[in-house]
């Protein structure tokens, strides 16, 4: 399918606190989520962020940079918001949220032993399985209910998830299915069998804006307004197909 790539201006930014001009937004996006935003931060979040902004006459100045560090200026006020940001209960306490989702992202709890196949929730795996996750990503209000019971090892990438359970180092690991099958073909020459099991959660995942922000509501309607505007002229789902992507443009100053 022909693919139409447009750019969009990124810069880096000093760690002073951002200020929303009436045209532009700073916002931040990890490294290390694909297909939803690859190491350049380019993927399906991002296309989804240029074009819902970009429909209402703001253009986003976008920094590239791990998920911790995402949402360290967020909570700092270092950019005015960030993305591929799960809301639940933890995220909401600390920051601004619109009312409408960027995407959905159902998750599943990924396996190489087949013991665990006859597991159809958290609640039948049992006290101290080590479950492998991505250092600072949220998975649901579900598992916060059970997370005392396991040994965490949060590691920060999927490709290190996907290599510890080939290493039988986890039991198990809690993936974003579209994330794990993007993985696992990067890496299928080395791949045994890997089993997925039941679903974790679906993270409704947004962009987030900084509370430090003086415009963080501001900015938040017109995200809102922009996303159902490229939900109703197509453009949404052209880019969820792969028919339309909005790169960003990696300049220095």
């Amino acid at each position: 399918m022909f693919k139409q790539t447009f750019l969009s201006l990124c810069l880096c930014f000093p760690l002073s606190k951002a200020i929303a001009t009436e045209n532009q937004v700073t916002l931040s996006v990890e490294n290390s989520w694909p297909p939803y935003a690859d190491k350049q931060g380019n993927g399906l979040s991002t296309s989804l962020v240029i074009a819902a902004f970009n429909a209402v006459g703001i253009k986003p100045i976008i920094s590239v940079k791990p998920y911790a560090r995402v949402l360290y200026d967020l909570q700092f006020g270092n950019t005015d918001g960030g993305y591929n940001v799960t809301r639940q209960q933890s995220t909401e306490e600390r920051f601004h949220f619109g009312t409408q989702y960027l995407l959905k992202a159902p998750a599943s709890f990924y396996y190489s032993d087949p013991e665990f196949s006859q597991a159809n929730s958290l609640s039948d795996l049992p006290d101290n399985s080590r479950i492998g996750l991505i250092i600072d990503y949220e998975y649901g209000d579900t598992y916060e209910a059970h997370r005392h019971r396991f040994s965490e090892i949060r590691v920060p990438t999927q490709v290190q998830l996907i290599r510890m359970l080939m290493a039988d180092r986890i039991d198990g690991a809690i993936m974003f299915d579209r994330v794990a099958n993007y993985t696992q073909e990067q890496i299928r020459q080395e791949r045994p069998a890997l089993y997925k099991g039941f679903q974790n959660h679906v993270s409704d995942i947004y962009v987030a804006f900084s509370r430090s922000s003086p415009s963080s509501g501001q900015l938040a309607e017109a995200l809102d307004r922009g996303l159902s505007l490229i939900r109703d002229n197509g453009q949404y789902r052209r880019i969820m197909s792969g028919e339309l992507q909005y790169n960003i443009s990696h300049s220095s100053n």
